[in-house]
This record gives C-alpha cells, sequence and structure tokens, in this order.
C-alpha cells in the first residue's frame, strides 16, 4: 500500500472525494485498488475537491485494521482515525475562516460608497463582528479536541464533536458574510474568495453534518 493518494469514504452517503484520482481507496474497513472499483465522476460544488460514486465492485478488497465497528477501523463512525478526520476537518473550517475574514476586512477598507469605506457602515461592522465571534469560539473548541485526542482523554469523541459544530456554523456564517460584503465581486470567478467559500460548502456537511454531531452529543449525555 505504499505510495498514492488513498481516497476514504468518511460514511457520509456514498460520495468520495478524490475517488476517481486516488489508486486506492478506503470503503467500510476495507481498501480496494481503483481496478477494483467500477467509479462514477459526480458533480461537486467544490470543483477542486472532486467527487466519485461507486456503482460496482469488481474485486476482494484488503481488511484494514480494527475491523468492522472497531476502534482503530478507518472509515466507520465513531473510529479513531475517522474521530481524526472529524477533526482535522474542523481545524480546515476554522483556517477557511480566517482567510475568507481576513480578505472581507481588507476589502471593505478599500471599497469606497458614498465617498467612505463600505467598512464604516455600521451593518457591515456588525455582520464581520457576529462573524469574527463565531470563529473565535471555534477554534478553542478545535484546540481542546486536539489536546483531549493527544491525551486519549474519556470525552474526546465529544469535545470533537463540538469543534465539528462550531466551526461548521462558523465557517458557513463566515462565508454567507464575506460574499454577502463583498457585494458582486464575491462571486467573481478570477477574484479567490469563491475558491475559500466552495471548500467551505463542501467540508461542513462532511464527516457528520453538524446536526449529526449534536445528536452524538445529546446520546453522550443520555
Amino acid at each position: 500500500m505504499a505510495g498514492g493518494l488513498v481516497a476514504v469514504r468518511a460514511g457520509d452517503g456514498d460520495l468520495i472525494p478524490y475517488g476517481a484520482q486516488a489508486p486506492r481507496l478506503v470503503i467500510d474497513h476495507m481498501v480496494y485498488e481503483q481496478d477494483q472499483l467500477v467509479l462514477e465522476e459526480c458533480a461537486a460544488v467544490d470543483p477542486l475537491r472532486p467527487l466519485a460514486r461507486v456503482t460496482d465492485i469488481r474485486g476482494q478488497g484488503t481488511p484494514l485494521g480494527g475491523g468492522p465497528g472497531g476502534r482503530a477501523g478507518l472509515g466507520g463512525r465513531g473510529s479513531t482515525a475517522w474521530q481524526r478526520g472529524v477533526l482535522g476537518t474542523a481545524a480546515l473550517l476554522c483556517g477557511l475562516s480566517r482567510r475568507m475574514l481576513d480578505m472581507t476586512v481588507e476589502y471593505v477598507k478599500r471599497r469606497e460608497q458614498y465617498g467612505v469605506p463600505v467598512g464604516s457602515f455600521q451593518a457591515v461592522k456588525h455582520a464581520l463582528a457576529d462573524a469574527l465571534v463565531a470563529l473565535e469560539f471555534a477554534r478553542p473548541a478545535v484546540l481542546a479536541a486536539a489536546w483531549a485526542h493527544s491525551v486519549r482523554a474519556p470525552d474526546a469523541d465529544t469535545q470533537t464533536s463540538a469543534a465539528k459544530i462550531l466551526a461548521s456554523d462558523a465557517a458557513r456564517l463566515v462565508a454567507r458574510t464575506a460574499i454577502q460584503c463583498h457585494g458582486a465581486m464575491g462571486y467573481t470567478t478570477e477574484y479567490d474568495l469563491h475558491l475559500f467559500a466552495k471548500r467551505v460548502w463542501a467540508l461542513a456537511p462532511s464527516w457528520g453534518t453538524a446536526d449529526w454531531h449534536r445528536a452524538q452529543i445529546f446520546r453522550s449525555f443520555t
């Protein structure tokens, strides 16, 4: 299994990011070579994160350590590796949010309307402040979840779910606010904002939606 991109179906339906590009794929605790699967490429909101769907399996895969339901298994919800995928996705969402906020603040400082920067308007200030607050709540949750995993804390899974909820919600809010504050510029293909927003729209529902993780936290306390 040495070398090459390995695509993972993370339990979010049957779509696999980079499925058609990866030489190996992990599906339900099994590793398959590309030629063992029949793949159909699917439309993706983020063109830099192409998706594929498995329509047929022609060969026997290789079992991945841990087995179905095992904590060491990759690809099953609840596994250690899957939880780390959730955590990594939450961290990416925070990074994307920070980049979009920085771009937007710089833009509203320069863009003028009625002879003044649009960033001086109260509505713009409040919208960006709300987005920043959401991000600042999400970042510590991601760091706390990372620490919980590093020390193998018993509530690491719960902290990871909380981090994904906050990061997903914050990133969606930041993306929406950034596009609104940019106006038509936010939809321009030549402007990089759309690349970050599309990645947010792709990652926010991945590795468990915010609602799915809320349900997980609820179950942990009942």
